[in-house]
């Protein structure tokens, strides 16, 4: 999940969805390129654990699909502070499944946004990419923390949930 801003440059939407394939992997947030750190070891187990366990549930119930890092827009009102989030995975219901795959970005937000906390991420930004989850209308947002074995669950009006995971003994 770690970022950086790589170019001062302020891209719209369009722009960004043309940008050639270089083998990295950007997001757009407010109308800047941020560079996304690729994930190590330990976020790919626990990102590929939650993964498998969340897509069981949702085919078993029908419930839609899940993505993973897939590019969903956030904030398109102004071309110049366009964002744009990949989270680790995420889910969409039936209801708002695109008819067809599309090629590139999904125009809308996801209904749940998880995402996994590499251990160089500045708790101040991972905050406010929740905010902007949250902003944009995404249901819930989980935040893991594998390291420290704890996910916080973030819905609108709500208070935030902390789930620990086992304690060796």
């Amino acid at each position: 999940m770690t970022s950086e801003v790589r170019d001062k440059r302020t891209y719209t939407l369009a722009e960004f969805t043309r940008l050639p394939d270089n083998g990295k992997r950007y997001e757009l947030v407010k109308g800047k390129l941020v560079e996304m750190a690729q994930p190590g070891d330990l976020h790919g187990r626990v990102g590929s654990k939650l993964l498998t366990r969340l897509a069981d549930f949702v085919e078993d119930h029908k419930l839609g699909l899940i993505y993973i890092p897939t590019g969903f827009v956030l904030e398109n009102s102004n071309p110049k502070r366009s964002t744009v989030r990949a989270p680790a995975v995420a889910f969409l219901q039936t209801s708002r499944v695109p008819a067809e795959a599309l090629d590139g970005v999904l125009p809308i937000p996801p209904d749940l946004a998880l995402e996994v906390v590499s251990p160089s991420d500045v708790w101040t930004k991972v905050d406010d990419k929740v905010d902007e989850y949250l902003h944009a209308g995404v249901a819930m947002v989980w935040v893991v923390y594998p390291r420290r074995q704890v996910a916080f669950v973030h819905q609108p009006d709500q208070p935030m949930l902390m789930l620990l995971g086992p304690r060796p003994n």
